[in-house]
């Protein structure tokens, strides 16, 4: 892998707007994680360790940008 290479996981979520269409919505993970105010539920299901090994690799890169 290029040191150089910038690295941006995206969050992509679905919402539906006043008409009851729904729109994609695409957000850094960083910035989803820093702009986050607060949380109304938490998921049962454990976080598979792809997923974390993968968040943990992007945070590392995040500090060396």
């Amino acid at each position: 892998m290029n040191s150089s290479a910038t690295v941006k996981p995206l969050l992509m979520s679905y919402n539906k707007n006043k008409e009851g269409n729904f729109l994609r919505i695409s957000m850094d993970v960083l910035t989803a994680i820093e702009k986050r105010r607060e949380i109304t539920h938490f998921s049962p299901d454990p976080i598979p360790d792809e997923v974390l090994d993968k968040l943990v690799k992007s945070l590392y890169l995040f500090q060396w940008k």
